[in-house]
């Protein structure tokens, strides 16, 4: 299959140029001239490659990089930047905004689809290796800590499945495999259908963390709750789903009856506190997903206890 391939280049002499080396090469190619245009086209069609011209009508290159790395539908997308500026301090700016790679004009056309083989195998490679083809837990912090202290503001949620050792225990850890993934796909889709800066990550194991707008908090979860309530049942044969429950033997050899599974959500909220640090918020999410956790059945609880008010020195 093809790789598709954005150019995102207002010089139309280079844009064609570019057009005819990847598409030599087997790549499919759309070529756009605008920043905006360009990240919208990116969140929208999800590219496997973008090579990006620095100077750009709207918005410039770094900044249509730095929103589609914030994204979750393009934080793995490869990028190499294409500029004509030569300073350090361009180069500097343009790497701390983690391109996949940095080419400078006038370039090598045969080099520069080298470069992009190379890169799109890397990822490809690191993906192959994930669970759940989402961004690891480690960038939706990152992602969290850009919004500290902003007008915004964000609601961080922690969500994990519940009964989930006792599926794999009876279905084998293939079966729990498709179990993460089922539920990485809801919460990848939830953020896509919710939008408005939502981040999905993969914390690892059956854990997945988002952030979002406090006001959008609610409904993520709500959402997120619904489609894996219904969804989940497939995962198990008529039997157990009629039963209700599977059995599963323990360590002492005794069959044990578990429910099936459900997921825990819990929220931390800057609508209702600051929070100075990151790992405040993750504190406080975690400690909602254990108070969730109580529930028998699929469910969320968020934290809508205020600071006290400062007392006067």
């Amino acid at each position: 299959m093809a790789d598709r391939v954005l150019v995102v280049e207002d010089d139309p002499d280079v844009a064609m140029m570019l057009r005819m080396v990847l598409e030599r090469a087997g790549d499919d190619v759309t070529v756009l001239a605008d920043g905006l245009e360009a990240v919208e086209w990116s969140l929208r069609e999800r590219p496997d490659a973008i090579v990006l011209d620095v100077t750009l009508p709207t918005i410039d290159g770094f900044e249509v990089l730095r929103r589609i790395r914030r994204d979750h539908r393009t934080a793995f997308t490869v990028v190499i930047l294409l500029t004509g500026r030569g300073s350090e301090a361009d180069r500097v700016h343009g790497w701390d905004l983690e391109p996949d790679d940095y080419v400078v004009k006038p370039f090598d056309p045969d080099d520069l689809v080298a470069r992009l083989g190379a890169r799109l195998r890397r990822v490809r490679g690191a993906l192959a290796t994930s669970w759940a083809l989402l961004p690891s837990g480690t960038m939706v912090e990152q992602h969290a800590r850009a919004l500290l202290g902003g007008e915004r503001g964000f609601a961080l949620l922690h969500i994990d499945v519940d009964e989930f050792k006792a599926f794999n225990g009876r279905y084998g850890w293939v079966q729990g495999n498709h179990a993460i993934g089922l539920l990485a796909g809801i919460v990848e889709s939830v953020a896509n259908d919710i939008g408005a800066g939502s981040f999905a990550a993969h914390v690892g194991g059956d854990d997945f963390a988002v952030v979002t707008e406090p006001d959008l908090a609610v409904k993520f979860a709500l959402d997120i709750i619904d489609r894996f309530d219904r969804a989940v049942p497939e995962l198990y044969d008529e039997v157990d789903c009629r039963a209700g429950y599977v059995e599963v033997m323990n360590r002492r050899g005794r069959m044990e009856r578990h429910r099936l599974m459900t997921v825990s959500i819990g929220i931390a909220t800057t609508a209702v506190r600051p929070y100075v640090h990151y790992g405040e918020a993750a504190e406080v999410a975690a400690i909602m997903l254990r108070l969730a956790k109580r529930a028998s059945r699929s469910s969320f609880c968020i934290d809508r206890r205020r600071l006290p008010p400062r007392q006067p020195d």
